[in-house]
């Protein structure tokens, strides 16, 4: 028999008297799944994630985490990590303190495993500063080893990009690339519309059509061969059912920019240097 997916949501709502926060939500995550719930500010992505996680009673519809009902038992909760906001610490500890009254809490060797924890998340050496001088990105990261504390199958993170420049979205989403890859299922929330999945099987499906990169507000970016390849592309798109608001050529964008002055001497030189080992 299969095991249950590790997550199952079916006809979520959520009302506070007139106000409807969750209005009849369905998903399914599937294990080994790098889940985005999408939407704009103020759409119920917080709320959603506190009824998954048992923080908050659901006014209607039902959540199952791996089979379990986390209304019902704690238990539920086993296998389960993440975090509801931005995660909170005691800015006059240090990373690594913080991390020991997390593991005290969960027990089970969690103390054991928060050297393993900084690692996966690059803080390795920042973990004996006081978590008040880490930047925002830091933060962040520093919350996603909390809850690899917990050795957790299933982790739920709401907005973890946001507030992140250029660099720390791109270090966010490596991590998170590798954790999937480690065999993590992972359900993030995010106002970024722009990572439409499937638009980007659509187009990695056609002949063509190169260089796909999912770029942050601002969709889709890629390379075509012709024009005939673009329109072929738009078609398949539309037929998909992928909603395209916009298929147009671009200029480089602000995070090009910051990558090309930030790193442009190195990435150039590398650059130049594959390109004339490709030639030879």
């Amino acid at each position: 028999m299969a095991e249950p997916a590790p997550v199952e949501v079916r006809g979520l709502c959520k009302s506070y008297g007139e106000l409807i926060a969750v209005d009849d939500v369905d998903l399914t995550v599937e294990a080994g799944d790098v889940f985005g719930y999408l939407g704009p500010n103020g759409a119920g992505k917080t709320t959603s994630l506190r009824m998954m996680l048992g923080l908050i009673a659901p006014s209607a519809g039902s959540v199952r985490l791996f089979g379990r009902d986390p209304q019902l038992s704690v238990k539920a909760l086993q296998g389960v990590a993440g975090f509801v906001e931005a995660p909170t610490f005691y800015p006059y500890l240090n990373g690594r303190t913080n991390l020991d009254l997390f593991a005290a809490l969960d027990g089970e060797g969690a103390k054991g495993r928060i050297r393993e924890a900084l690692e996966i998340v690059g803080l390795s050496h920042r973990a004996k500063d006081k978590v008040g001088t880490y930047s925002h990105g830091m933060r962040q990261r520093l919350g996603i080893a909390a809850a690899l504390l917990r050795e957790p199958r299933l982790l739920l993170l709401d907005e973890p990009a946001t507030g992140l420049d250029p660099g720390g979205m791109r270090d966010m989403r490596d991590l998170i690339r590798n954790l999937s890859a480690q065999g993590m299922t992972v359900l993030l929330s995010s106002p970024l519309l722009g990572f439409g999945e499937r638009a980007r099987a659509v187009a990695e499906a056609q002949a063509g059509i190169g260089d796909i990169r999912a770029a942050p507000e601002a969709g889709l970016t890629f390379s075509a061969e012709s024009e005939e390849a673009i329109g072929a592309l738009s078609l398949a798109l539309a037929e998909s059912g992928a909603l395209t608001l916009e298929l147009s050529s671009r200029q480089a964008s602000l995070e090009d920019l910051f990558f090309r002055l930030t790193e442009g001497e190195e990435a150039e030189t590398a650059k130049r240097e594959r390109a004339l080992e490709g030639a030879a």
